[in-house]
């Protein structure tokens, strides 16, 4: 792994996306509860695969020791302003486990809590804000299981499946991140989409929106706009992008992550110049003015490199990359610097 030179040249800045889960390599689950579960969506999707428990311990302290080495190397880079937390988790860095009928009778059987999953969350936070202290964490929403008490299987199927049970640990481990690192604390959503019939139905969206002015916020679009306009809105892919990238608007994001084919496409450039240009900074007429926190600074728009691997659109990678200097947009969220 290695950082490009051209964020720096450019004014622009690297998000890491480093994803444990599945893509853990054999040597460092040897002495790690594992269980055989599908992959729910992306590159592999239905495929059987072994995966680290998420509170496992050893697990975890392996996933931290990797990320002290990758903070040593990467987090003086003043390029490098956000990385992605994540280890209780499957195929990306969305907070998504698999839940398929049959995972989720795995996951009984392997004795899944909430809290356990809280627990686990709980660590990454605070590992993530002590091994990186110049860098924003972000949490990507995905439901957690709805496993509860009283859940249970019978004959492969989920008894007493709970959702309100889901619903409060995704509150619970917002809540964490929240009230403990609000400065540097990050919460975004990776499904968003203006068509009525793709809307993300886990509330997602709302949820995010209503910590805006709390911590940083911002959205990525499930998928590309100008290649697959239906699922973003509308019939044409410009006026798709439009309205999808206005949720975010809408929603006062600080940053909006937009699909490569969308940027490099001629038909989009009107739209993202005109979604971007409110945002953009203006010069500061005294240079010595306090730096406004986080949550008041100008949002910014940012692109993905590769389609996703969304549960709602397959493609090949989610892996985020950095802004090229073709991109036209800026990146505004302050530096943690002096930290």
């Amino acid at each position: 792994m290695r950082f490009s030179t051209t964020p720096k040249k450019n004014g622009k800045w690297v998000e890491l996306v480093l994803i444990p889960g599945f893509a853990t390599p054999a040597w460092a689950l040897q002495g790690v509860q594992t269980g055989t579960f599908s992959v729910i969506y992306g590159p592999g999707k239905g495929e059987n695969m072994s995966l680290p428990l998420p509170w496992d311990q050893t697990y975890l302290d392996r996933w931290f020791t990797f990320l002290k080495a990758v903070s040593e190397r990467y987090q003086n880079r003043p390029s490098f302003l956000k990385i992605a937390a994540d280890g209780p988790t499957s195929v990306t860095a969305e907070m998504s486990l698999p839940n398929s009928p049959a995972d989720l009778c795995a996951w009984v059987k392997a004795g899944y809590t909430s809290e356990l999953l809280i627990g686990a969350w709980k660590q990454v936070f605070a590992n993530y804000a002590q091994i990186f202290p110049r860098q924003y964490f972000s949490l990507a929403l995905y439901p957690p299981l709805p496993i509860a008490s009283a859940t249970r299987c019978e004959k492969g199927n989920l008894i007493n499946d709970d959702h309100a049970e889901s619903a409060r640990a995704t509150a619970a481990i917002i809540g964490l991140g929240v009230d403990n690192y609000p400065g540097k604390f990050v919460l975004q959503e990776n499904g968003m989409t203006a068509a009525k019939n793709n809307t993300d139905p886990t509330g997602a969206y709302e949820d995010v929106k209503s910590y805006g002015g709390k911590v940083v916020i911002g959205y990525q679009l499930v998928t590309s706009a100008i290649q697959h306009p239906s699922d973003m809105g509308d019939a044409d892919g410009a006026t798709a992008l439009q309205k999808s990238l206005q949720r975010g608007v809408d929603a006062n994001a600080q940053f909006l992550e937009v699909w490569e084919p969308d940027v490099l496409s001629p038909g989009a450039q009107n739209v993202l110049a005109s979604i971007a240009a409110p945002w953009r900074p203006r010069p500061s007429p005294c240079p010595r003015v306090k730096r406004q926190p986080p949550h008041l600074h100008p949002p910014s728009l940012r692109l993905q490199r590769h389609l996703p691997a969304s549960r709602r659109q397959e493609g090949s990678s989610l892996l985020p990359h950095t802004i090229p200097p073709f991109s036209l947009l800026h990146s505004p969220i302050p530096r943690l610097t002096g930290l």
